[in-house]
């Protein structure tokens, strides 16, 4: 199973990036899934753009996991 994880993630800094990470690296240590970090980060701008992207990415995952 391939898992795409979308969230504003900030490699290293606490709050939801912090257990984004975790989240990955427990799903992959125990071998359950191949999981897929997919950053939100940006200006607005960058954001709105980012959806496309995230939309031809995302045809090649089983699912895919949102964080607010």
């Amino acid at each position: 199973m391939k898992i795409l994880y979308v969230a504003n993630y900030y490699e290293d800094v606490g709050a939801i990036s912090g257990q984004v990470a975790l989240l990955q690296q427990h799903i992959q240590q125990d071998q359950i899934a191949q999981a897929t970090i997919f950053s939100t980060v940006g200006s607005p701008l960058k954001r709105i753009l980012l959806f496309f992207r995230l939309f031809s990415v995302a045809k090649s995952y089983d699912m895919i996991h949102a964080h607010g």
